[in-house]
C-alpha cells in the first residue's frame, strides 16, 4: 500500500504519469497486500538516517519487520541489514 500511495503523490505532482485504469490494473493481479501496521511506524524509531525518503523508510520498516526481499534499484537500500533484489 506504501508504494501506490508513493505513485498516488508522484503522480499528483507530476512526477510521474500513469494509466487511467492503473489501480484497477494492480487490484486485478494477485499481490499480498501489506498495510501499515503500529510495528511498522515502531521500527522506523531504530533506522539509521541512511535513506531520507519517508516512503522508502517506510518500506524498509515493513521489508525489517516481515522479513522480506526489498526489490529496488537504489544503492542506498543494501547499506540497511535487509535482503536486496536488484530491479
Amino acid at each position: 500500500m506504501v508504494s501506490l500511495w508513493e505513485i498516488s503523490i508522484k503522480e499528483q505532482i507530476g512526477k510521474i504519469s500513469v494509466p487511467e485504469n492503473f489501480l484497477s490494473e494492480v487490484e486485478n493481479q494477485s499481490f499480498i497486500w501489506l498495510n501499515v501496521e503500529l510495528k511498522h511506524v515502531a521500527g522506523l524509531k531504530q533506522l539509521p538516517l541512511y535513506h531520507k525518503d519517508p516512503f522508502d523508510r517506510m518500506l524498509i520498516s515493513q521489508a525489517l519487520s516481515e522479513d522480506l526481499i526489498f526489490i529496488t534499484a537504489d544503492n542506498t537500500i543494501s547499506q540497511y541489514n535487509i535482503p536486496v533484489l536488484r530491479a
